[in-house]
C-alpha cells in the first residue's frame, strides 16, 4: 500500500532542495515513514513551500501511486498550508484518507478536526496510531478505537475521540529514522545530520508547546535513549555515509541528568578513539548555575570533540524570563560566565534569542542587546515571539487582549515576523528593532556581517517604502511564476 507523508517548509534556498541539510528532517514524521515502511508499506515523503503547484504536484502523485492514505503533519504556521493539500487530495479522490499530525493538532484538537477534509487527527505520538490505521485501510475497514486518533465518520460526520496510549517510555524501541527517503529533497545530505538522542522537555515554559504536549498523555514525558542505542544509530550513518564530519544530537538539554549525561559523552569520547578523523557533536545545553560550577562538564564535551553548544538566553532581561516566559532560574551573569567558561575550552555557543514578548519593554529589549553584547557569541539565532495556539502565553495574550485569535495571521514565515502589537512595541517597531539588532550590538562592525537577517531588512524596507511597485516585489512575482512552471513532480 502506497503512502504519502507530506511535510511543508516556508523557510528556505532552494525549490527543489527545500531542506539545506539532514539536519532539517522533520522527526515527527520522518518516524512516522520509517515505522510504515518496517512494516513492509511503502510511504514517499513530499516536501512542499507556499511557492509549489501544491495541486497539480498532489494530482501527479495521486495519479503514480494510487495512495490510500494520507500522513500529514503541521505546526500552527505550516497548518494553513495543511489544510490546502488536503482539499487538493479530497478533490482528487475524496475516498483517500487524510491524516493531520503534529503540534498543531495534538494542541487544538476540535478546532481541527472540524475542517472538512480531515479524516482523522493524531494528538500526541503517532507511531503506533498509523501501524493500525493503516491496518484498517489495507484491509478497507473503517477505523475504530485506535488510541491517539480522532476519526471522522464520513458518513454521520461523528467524531470518535479515542483516548491517548502512554508516552512511549522504551525509545530504543523506535527505528532508526530512514534518511534515505528524504535524500531527494535534501540539498547537502553530507552535513550535519540530527540523531535523536531523547523526547520531551523538563522545562515549563510558557511561550513553548513543551509544558502543553506533556499534558496530553500519562507516563514519563523526559525520556532518553541508551547512550549505546546513540551510538549504534551514529555508527550506521557514518559507515553509510563517510562524508559525515558533524551531527546534532537532537535533546532539549544535555544538563539534566549527569549520570546520563556522563555515560553519553564518555561513550561519545570512546566512539572518536577509532576513528582517523573525529566526528564533531552539537546539542542543547541548559546553563544553569549546577553546570558553571562544573568546569568538569565543558571538560568532558571537549573530550567528546563538541565542536558547540546552543543555549537559550531568550531575553536579556530576568524580569521577562521570570515573570513572562517561566524560564529556568540563571542571571545574566550565569549566562556570560557560562560562554567565557565554554570559550575557555574552545567550545562555540550558539545563544537562541526572542524579541516582541508579551509585555516586553524597550528597556528590556536593550536588556537583551547588552548581554548578547556581553557573551559575544559566535552564533546568534534571534527570533521574533510567535503566539502559538495551545500554550500558556498564548493564552495570556488572549485574556490581557493583545491580539484576537480570530484575526491573528498564523500563515505569515514564522521567526522573523512580527505578529502582535504591544503597549510601547508596535509591530513596525518589533519588526525594526530585529532588523536593527546587530547595528545595536556591532555598531558600524556589523557592515561587514551582514546576512540572511540584512536581507530580510532590505526587503521589508523596500516593500514598506514601494509597496506592490518595490524592485524586490516584482522580482518575487516573476520568480513565483517561474516555479510554477518547474517540473516539481519527480518522486523517483
Amino acid at each position: 500500500m502506497h503512502i504519502g507523508c507530506i511535510y511543508s517548509v516556508s523557510n528556505f534556498m532552494s525549490i527543489n532542495k527545500p531542506l539545506d541539510t539532514q539536519e532539517s528532517i522533520p522527526f515527527g514524521i520522518a518516524f512516522i515513514a520509517t515505522v510504515l515502511k518496517k512494516h513492509k508499506y511503502d510511504p514517499h515523503i513530499l516536501v512542499f513551500t507556499p511557492q509549489m503547484n501544491i495541486e497539480r504536484i498532489v494530482e501527479e502523485f495521486i495519479g503514480k501511486y494510487h495512495p490510500s492514505l494520507f500522513c500529514l503533519t503541521a505546526t500552527s504556521s505550516q497548518f494553513h498550508l495543511m489544510v490546502r493539500t488536503a482539499a487538493a487530495i479530497k478533490k482528487i479522490d475524496n475516498k483517500i484518507f487524510v491524516l493531520l499530525g503534529g503540534v498543531h493538532a495534538s494542541l487544538n484538537p476540535e478546532e481541527t478536526i472540524r475542517y472538512p477534509d480531515f479524516d482523522a487527527i493524531c494528538i500526541g505520538e503517532g507511531e503506533n496510531a498509523v501501524i493500525k490505521l493503516a491496518q484498517y485501510l489495507e484491509m478497507q475497514k473503517k477505523p475504530v478505537s485506535i488510541p491517539n486518533l480522532w476519526i471522522k465518520d464520513t458518513e454521520t460526520g461523528i467524531i470518535e475521540r479515542n483516548a491517548p496510549d502512554d508516552f512511549i517510555q522504551d525509545l530504543d524501541r523506535l527505528p532508526f529514522i530512514d534518511r534515505s527517503l528524504w535524500y531527494n529533497w535534501i540539498d547537502d545530505r553530507d552535513r550535519r545530520p540530527s540523531v535523536l538522542v531523547g523526547r520531551g522537555c523538563p522545562n515549563k515554559c510558557s511561550y513553548c508547546s513543551n509544558h502543553a504536549l506533556s499534558r496530553l498523555a500519562t507516563g514519563k514525558y523526559v525520556r532518553f535513549r541508551t547512550p549505546e542505542n546513540v551510538i549504534k544509530e551514529i555508527s550506521e550513518m557514518v559507515e553509510d555515509n563517510p562524508k559525515i564530519r558533524s551531527i546534532y544530537l537532537e535533546v532539549e538539554t544535555l544538563s539534566l541528568n549527569f549520570q546520563y549525561t556522563d555515560s553519553l559523552l564518555k561513550s561519545l569520547q570512546k566512539f572518536n578513539e577509532n576513528r582517523s578523523i573525529p566526528i564533531e557533536f552539537r546539542a542543547n545545553v541548559s546553563p544553569t548555575k549546577k553546570i558553571i560550577e562544573n568546569e568538569n562538564f565543558f571538560l568532558q564535551l571537549k573530550k567528546a570533540n563538541f565542536s558547540s553548544i546552543v543555549i537559550g538566553l531568550e531575553s536579556g532581561s530576568e524580569r521577562v524570563r521570570r515573570d513572562i516566559l517561566r524560564r529556568p532560574p540563571y542571571t545574566n551573569e550565569d549566562i556570560i560566565t557560562f560562554c567565557a567558561m565554554a570559550k575557555k575550552y574552545q567550545i562555540n555557543v550558539m545563544v537562541n534569542a526572542l524579541l516582541g514578548i508579551p509585555r516586553e519593554k524597550v528597556s528590556d529589549l536593550l536588556e537583551t542587546v547588552d548581554c548578547i553584547r556581553k557573551c559575544d557569541p559566535p552564533e546568534l539565532q534571534l527570533s521574533i515571539f510567535e503566539p502559538y495556539p495551545g500554550t500558556d502565553l498564548f493564552s495570556m495574550c488572549i485574556e490581557q487582549g493583545f491580539f484576537d485569535p480570530r484575526t491573528l495571521d498564523i500563515s505569515k514565515p514564522s521567526r522573523h515576523t512580527a505578529f502582535i502589537d504591544l503597549p510601547g512595541l508596535s509591530k513596525n517597531r518589533i519588526q525594526m528593532e530585529y532588523f536593527l539588532f546587530n547595528f545595536r550590538r556591532w555598531g558600524f562592525r556589523a557592515l561587514g556581517k551582514l546576512g540572511p537577517r540584512d536581507t530580510h531588512m532590505i526587503v521589508w524596507l523596500s516593500e514598506k517604502l514601494f509597496g506592490r511597485f518595490s524592485p524586490y516585489s516584482i522580482f518575487r512575482e516573476k520568480w513565483f511564476k517561474k516555479i510554477e512552471r518547474m517540473q516539481l513532480a519527480d518522486f523517483e
